[in-house]
């Protein structure tokens, strides 16, 4: 069953057949047949009927999208292409094989070196040699020093983008940054610190490693030299004296008449000092060993007769009581000749040390006044 329309006489619709049933129209109206409306001429007055409401909305859209593309930071995208150098592969008579191994370790290499790119180390590379840290445009100031590295970091991994190389060995990468200064120092810095990683773990003999030798070898040269110059002061501040050169030149601290003297002084002062060191310690020894063997031989006949009386006492003390005057009358020889020989002992022994004193003392004395003479020169 077909359905009519009532529409206003200026309507754009089209005309169409009149249905009884839909009941009677009125004042100034005509009855449409709804069959007709979606046909081109139908659409085309529609929109010549709306055509302002139809430019409005079109302005509008425009004008919010120019508003959004203006509003929309732009974001740059710096591209670098490195080159990914495989070790060279020996020829052997099996050329097929050798052929298939260097194409599976070029593959395996060119993948690692895509790791490499992609690696944190890198990237924490680039961001200090850039200090990135520092930037406020890449990281919050308000966070101590390691974490802003950190977030340094892990920005240039977050917005690194790596395409690995499906045929060959160059692989490309990409930075993205609404600054296209700093896109395209970080992807330089990426791609610098790869080079500088590869240089250090290979030591490749490129133009860049010469510079990055070159490099090391000016500071290790700056170093040497304030270390050769710390020497000399430590050497000033201590009194040393090199008296060592080369064979067949000449030179050194000592290269003069005066320097000469100083060299055969100190090899004074060392002899001085080997006999002082020698009679200090027969000295100490001579105080803490006791009597020696000369103090035996010097007591010799006083040791004999003590050990006649002891004898003499031991034997009659078999018969004798020890009250007996003749008993207490070795008893006191006995306590006698004990204490001559202790006096005895003490006397050489205090004699003997005495001279080992009067040695070290000269010995000390002699090593003093070379040291002094020494220091002097």
């Amino acid at each position: 069953m077909n359905t009519s329309l009532a529409v206003p006489n200026d309507s754009p619709w089209p005309i169409g057949a009149y249905d009884p049933e839909a009941g009677k129209l009125g004042p100034g109206q005509r009855n449409y047949s709804a069959t007709n409306i979606l046909d081109l001429a139908t659409i085309m007055r529609i929109v010549h009927h709306w055509r302002w409401l139809v430019l409005g909305a079109v302005a509008l859209g425009l004008a919010g999208a120019i508003l959004a593309t203006l509003l929309t930071q732009p974001v740059y995208r710096a591209w670098v292409t490195l080159e990914a150098n495989p070790s060279t592969f020996a020829v052997t008579d099996d050329q097929t094989h050798d052929d298939q191994v260097a194409g599976s370790d070029t593959f395996d290499f060119v993948a690692t070196q895509v790791g490499l790119v992609e690696s944190r180390s890198v990237a924490e590379r680039a961001a200090q040699e850039l200090n990135l840290a520092n930037n406020a445009d890449v990281v919050r100031q308000d966070i101590d020093a390691s974490k802003r590295l950190r977030l340094a970091t892990k920005t240039i991994s977050d917005n690194l983008k790596v395409i690995a190389p499906e045929q060959g060995e160059l692989i490309k990468f990409s930075y993205d940054s609404t600054s296209p200064q700093l896109a395209a120092s970080i992807a330089n810095a990426v791609g610098e610190s790869f080079i500088n990683t590869a240089i250090q773990r290979r030591y490749e003999s490129s133009a860049y490693a010469r510079n990055f030798l070159e490099r090391q070898i000016n500071k290790t040269r700056g170093d040497l030299e304030r270390s050769e110059r710390a020497l000399v002061a430590y050497a000033q501040a201590q009194g040393i004296i090199n008296t060592s050169t080369p064979t067949g030149q000449s030179g050194g601290d000592t290269s003069s008449l005066q320097g000469d003297s100083l060299v055969k002084l100190n090899e004074a002062l060392a002899d001085a000092t080997a006999r002082r060191v020698s009679a200090e310690g027969a000295y100490r020894q001579s105080l803490a060993s006791g009597p020696t063997i000369d103090v035996t031989q010097s007591t010799l006949q006083l040791q004999q007769q003590l050990a006649q009386l002891q004898a003499e006492y031991s034997q009659k003390r078999t018969f004798m009581k020890p009250d007996h005057p003749d008993m207490v009358s070795l008893r006191s020889q006995i306590d006698e000749l004990s204490k001559q020989i202790h006096q005895e002992a003490a006397r050489v022994s205090s004699s003997r040390s005495n001279g080992l004193l009067a040695d070290y003392r000269a010995a000390l004395s002699a090593e003093n006044a070379l040291r002094a003479r020494v220091g002097q020169l």
